[in-house]
C-alpha cells in the first residue's frame, strides 16, 4: 500500500523532495519486489520488511515531522499529509511484519 501511495503522489510532491525522483523511483520498486516476494514461511524475506517498513516510518515521520509550514508553497498541506499517511501507513507494516516473523520464531521452537 506504501509503495501504490507513493508511485500515485510522486508527481505531486517531486519538487519538495530532497533528492532526485528517479531515488523514489527505486524505492518504489524495491518495495513492489519484497511484496511480491512475501511469504510467510520464509524468515528472511519477512525479516527483510521489517527492516524495510521500519525504514519506511522513520523516514516518513521524519519528513512530515520536518515541513516547513512557513513557506509559501501551496502544496506544502498536501506534502505533509502525504507523508504522514506513508508514515501510519509503514508503521502497521511494522508491527504486521513483526508478528509475522515473530509466529515464524515461534514455530520454530516448538
Amino acid at each position: 500500500i506504501g509503495a501504490v501511495v507513493m508511485l500515485i503522489m510522486l508527481p505531486f510532491s517531486a519538487s519538495m523532495l530532497p533528492f532526485p525522483a528517479s531515488f523514489s523511483i527505486l524505492i518504489i520498486l524495491v518495495l513492489g519486489f519484497l511484496a511480491g516476494f512475501t511469504n510467510p514461511a520464509q524468515e528472511w524475506i519477512n525479516f527483510l520488511n521489517v527492516i524495510a517498513s521500519g525504514a519506511g516510518a522513520i523516514a516518513f515521520e521524519y519528513a512530515a515531522a520536518t515541513v516547513n509550514f512557513s513557506s509559501a508553497q501551496p502544496l506544502v498541506f498536501i506534502f505533509f499529509v502525504i507523508n504522514q499517511t506513508l508514515a501510519v501507513v509503514f508503521f502497521l507494516a511494522l508491527y504486521y511484519s513483526v508478528k509475522t516473523l515473530r509466529g515464524i520464531w515461534l514455530d520454530k521452537t516448538k
